[in-house]
C-alpha cells in the first residue's frame, strides 16, 4: 500500500472503521488485536504515507517453562 496518515493509522483498531469504502466491513485489525491480545500478544502498526506499513505480531513463546535451547 501507499501508507498511512497518522490521522488513519489512529483509528484502525476501532471495530468498523475501513479505508475501503462502502465494500468494506472494517473488521479485519480489531479482530487480529483482540485474537492477539488473548494469547499475551501485541500487534504494533508502523506506517508512513508515502512509503508503506509494516505490521508486526509479537506472540509469547509455545512453552514458558521449556529450557532454553543449550
Amino acid at each position: 500500500g501507499v501508507g498511512m496518515s497518522p490521522a488513519t493509522l489512529a483509528q484502525v483498531y476501532q471495530p468498523g472503521f475501513t479505508t475501503k469504502g462502502a465494500g468494506g466491513q472494517g473488521l479485519g485489525l480489531a479482530a487480529l488485536d483482540r485474537e492477539v491480545a488473548s494469547y499475551g500478544g501485541t500487534v504494533h502498526i508502523a506506517s508512513t504515507v508515502g512509503v508503506g506499513t509494516a505490521v508486526t505480531l509479537t506472540l509469547p513463546g509455545a512453552c514458558a517453562n521449556a529450557a532454553a535451547p543449550a
